[in-house]
């Protein structure tokens, strides 16, 4: 895998372009817990063209073990042939997207993506509640 990335939103563009919206990288801070997002979305590039042709199933497991989301099982799509980049420079893109999303607990939650014939690929992001922001404190003059 070249890229993961935690995100509130993907957007294919023209040209085959993604727009990644609210990017939060692999660490997620919340005011509280438990809390629902109303969208989080997933990007992954695989470094690897191969991918195509392999049935997928990607799951969303908490920090606890339990599973939040589960795909259906779905064909990836064998790419052109007549493709203009080199196999070392072609990539596979995976997006999902859970809406809404009820985070319950801090700690790493893991995204699994399972090929078939091929052993499970993990990644995990983490998610942690966001320091407390203290009030200023009120200064007195010097005498």
């Amino acid at each position: 895998m070249s890229t993961f990335s935690v995100c509130d939103d993907v957007r294919l563009e023209v040209g085959n372009r993604f727009t990644i919206i609210g990017f939060y990288s692999k660490s997620i801070a919340l005011p509280a817990l438990p809390t629902t997002l109303p969208k989080l979305a997933f990007f992954a590039q695989f470094d690897s063209p191969s991918l195509a042709g392999h049935d997928l199933v990607v799951r969303l497991i908490n920090p606890s073990g339990g599973l939040i989301f589960e795909s259906p099982r779905t064909g990836l799509p064998v790419p052109v042939e007549d493709s203009p980049f080199p196999s070392e420079y072609r990539t596979t893109t995976i997006v999902f997207q859970v809406a809404p999303l009820a985070l319950n607990e801090r700690g790493a939650y893991t995204v699994q993506y399972e090929l078939s014939d091929w052993p499970p690929y993990k990644v995990q992001f983490f998610v942690a509640l966001q320091p407390a922001i203290s009030a200023p404190g009120v200064s007195q003059p010097v005498q």
